[in-house]
């Protein structure tokens, strides 16, 4: 069951970085170029190689295939599809917030909303008000019950086709609507462990890195 917490108004800028040096063991990989049997990628942010197909670079990235324009590379053991201008890393950096709340404008099926990273929420939430200006149809999923800061309340398990934070954006995502008219005051959802389970959060103070391989 999620908790709900009350939050007060406050700012976080999301925006996109390096990855911080708690997770810098991971090799990424971006692509410069894309030709007919050779790609030219940089790796972990400050190598240019230059890399033919069959070839393995010094630092264990190999290129195995390129398809109408799309490098497929071997890297830590992950296979990887990337286009011009792509990266084998998605990630988004949470500052802090002066209410110590890591707030940030989220997107569900494209559409902006004010939400707030909450590790003890066991899914993402939403309140029946919000899932219906979103169109979504909450009383087809599994009912429940949730408690919050103001008591139980009925919830629906419905799954989102979509949710972004910062560049990281997943698919199919478990979501409780809960029949509240809103969440909190000037927060609209809550990312919970139904997302945050498939990323990798390195916290450094004030700042809370999102991190997700495109692997496939």
């Amino acid at each position: 069951m999620e908790t709900l917490r009350q939050v007060a108004l406050a700012a976080v800028t999301v925006i996109l970085g390096p990855l911080i040096a708690g997770w810098a063991q991971a090799t990424t990989v971006y692509v410069m170029s894309v030709g007919y049997s050779e790609a030219q990628v940089v790796i972990n942010g400050n190598i240019v190689r230059s890399v033919r197909i069959g070839e393995t670079t010094p630092e264990g990235v190999r290129l195995t295939n390129i398809e109408n324009g799309v490098a497929v590379f071997e890297v830590d053991r992950w296979l990887f599809r990337l286009g011009l201008g792509q990266s084998t890393s998605s990630q988004a950096v949470v500052r802090m917030g002066p209410d110590s709340q890591f707030r940030l404008t989220a997107y569900v099926n494209r559409v902006p909303l004010l939400a707030v990273i909450d590790t003890g929420a066991s899914f993402v939430a939403m309140s029946s008000a919000t899932a219906l200006r979103l169109g979504i149809d909450y009383r087809q999923g599994r009912r429940g019950l949730s408690h919050t800061a103001n008591g139980a309340v009925a919830s629906y398990l419905v799954d989102l086709p979509s949710v972004q934070v910062g560049n990281i954006v997943l698919a199919n995502v478990p979501c409780s609507v809960l029949e509240t008219a809103r969440i909190s005051h000037n927060i609209e959802m809550l990312i919970g462990n139904s997302f945050l389970r498939h990323v990798h959060m390195e916290r450094s103070g004030d700042t809370m890195v999102l991190t997700r391989g495109d692997a496939f």
